[in-house]
């Protein structure tokens, strides 16, 4: 047992070392087609959703905001590992390697929570940032311009819309840059209008689509309070049906 243990210590300690510190695209296709195709899937399906994560949270790619953590465990465990196998303390090895995996698992979390958390913010904001584009756009400024001042402004948005002018910034199209933000958000209501206003930002009409864009947010608002409402409702009625139930019950 002790030694599955090691084993999977120094496999923690080769992943974190290669994947955590680049994060390739693609892994070398000498050791990819040794790899089962669904496991080699879902460790890019993990890498990318990290990627995000590190992205929305922290405006940075994982493999920057992971390298100065990798680097100082990777140091901390190489050091630990030689100072217990120096002594004779083997069980201390396994701990030692499992330290960059730990350390890299609880920055992860760290930008899992707050990417959720904020993307939660971004859904319960989107009526009013749509409207402040659209009276931004109606008074003659462009939608890059109209971004620009919300990016600035004290905004749950402000990030995404820093990452959309970032990416144009980079060389992306309008429409490109949105789709990229849009990823990250991980919502298809507002995925697909990030897409819209895109194509509309290209095209020349981004007032009239930020006005329709508006007037569904707004209708899926009330589509929402109204689902509350009457989920409400029915929490309240029911126990009152039960103790009119009881009482025919008892009169019985």
């Amino acid at each position: 047992m002790r030694h599955l243990l090691g084993l999977a210590g120094i496999v923690a300690l080769v992943l974190a070392a290669s994947l955590l510190r680049e994060l390739p695209r693609d892994l070398p296709p000498r050791i990819a087609r040794h790899l089962d195709g669904p496991a080699l899937e879902a460790a890019r399906r993990g890498r990318d959703r990290l990627d995000a994560d590190c992205l929305l949270a922290f405006a940075e790619h994982a493999s920057s905001r992971l390298r100065p953590f990798v680097d100082t465990s990777l140091v901390l465990s190489v050091t630990l590992a030689a100072t217990a196998l120096a002594v004779h303390a083997f069980a201390a090895v396994e701990g030692a390697v499992l330290l960059p995996l730990v350390v890299v698992t609880a920055v992860g979390a760290q930008a899992h929570l707050r990417a959720h958390a904020l993307r939660r913010r971004l859904e319960t904001h989107w009526l009013a940032e749509l409207s402040y584009l659209h009276t931004l756009t109606s008074g003659g400024s462009s939608l890059l311009a109209s971004l620009e001042e919300r990016a600035a402004a004290p905004t749950p948005w402000a990030r995404a819309w820093s990452l959309a002018i970032r990416f144009t910034d980079e060389g992306h199209s309008p429409l490109h840059a949105l789709e990229r933000v849009a990823t990250l958000l991980r919502n298809p209501t507002l995925t697909t209008s990030l897409r819209l206003l895109g194509a509309a930002w290209e095209v020349g009409t981004v007032a009239r689509t930020l006005e329709h864009l508006e007037q569904l947010a707004l209708l899926s608002r009330r589509t929402r309070a109204l689902q509350r409402a009457s989920r409400r409702e029915q929490v309240v009625w029911i126990p009152v049906a039960v103790a009119a139930g009881l009482r025919l019950l008892v009169g019985i």
